[in-house]
This record gives structure tokens, C-alpha cells and sequence, in this order.
């Protein structure tokens, strides 16, 4: 008897620890894709940084 009601809830818990980790490797990888534009935005706003520098060091 107590099978009847254990089965339902072993899947539930089942569902409640997978579906999280499937959403996050879903997001995961979304964020893969997107890293190399944000490191060249940051490698270009570096640039920009030492440029400015440069230039301020010239004046002076």
C-alpha cells in the first residue's frame, strides 16, 4: 500500500532535483555564446583606458 503512495512522490522529488540542473546548464550554456562579446568589450574599453593615458601623458 505504502508503494502506491511512495512511487508518485519519488518521482516528484525526482523532478524537483533534475529540472533545476537542467535549467541551469540550459543558461549555461546561453552564457557561454555571449562571453567572447564581453570579453572583447572589455579588452576594447581597456584599450581605450591606456590610450586616454597615453594621451594625457603627451600633453603633460
Amino acid at each position: 500500500m505504502h508503494w502506491i503512495i511512495m512511487f508518485p512522490l519519488m518521482i516528484v522529488g525526482f523532478a524537483i532535483a533534475v529540472i533545476p540542473l537542467l535549467v541551469g546548464t540550459a543558461n549555461d550554456r546561453q552564457g557561454f555564446s555571449e562571453a567572447p562579446f564581453r570579453e572583447v568589450a572589455r579588452n576594447l574599453e581597456a584599450s581605450d583606458d591606456h590610450a586616454r593615458l597615453v594621451m594625457a601623458a603627451q600633453r603633460t
